[in-house]
């Protein structure tokens, strides 16, 4: 059942409204207030919850796993060992200035959406 399943597969949408309201343990008027007040001890507040935000240099390392700069790592790394160095210093260079591109632009990107969500706010009509 809901109310501390781990059955994510059930779809509800497929049920008859009985059969939903059944399986929530409620009615079509909604919870008393004493039931709503025993449930939100219970189980918590029904509010969306943010994910805490990785470090900013968690973020900057992350940018060096993309599949195209691991490439130009290992292509630097084995000029170094050819002993190329200045076409290694060169590449790495190169890795550095587009990793520091990305992370600014990623962390543009965040302070955007961030100034979006706080235009807009979740709210939908409950019957308790």
């Amino acid at each position: 059942e809901f109310l501390g399943s781990t059955n994510t597969t059930q779809s509800f949408c497929s049920l008859q409204v009985s059969q939903v309201l059944d399986h929530f343990q409620t009615s079509a008027e909604g919870l008393s207030p004493s039931e709503s007040a025993s449930r939100r001890e219970k189980y918590g507040r029904n509010d969306l919850s943010k994910q805490p935000k990785s470090p900013w240099w968690q973020r900057f390392l992350l940018q060096f796993k993309e599949p195209l700069i691991l490439l130009l790592v290992a292509s630097a790394a084995i000029s170094l060992i050819l002993g190329q160095i200045a076409d290694a210093v060169g590449i790495f260079i190169a890795v550095f200035i587009v990793n520091i591109v990305g992370f600014l632009q990623e962390l543009n990107s965040e302070k955007s959406l961030e100034a979006l969500k706080s235009l807009t706010m979740p709210r939908c009509h409950v019957l308790q």
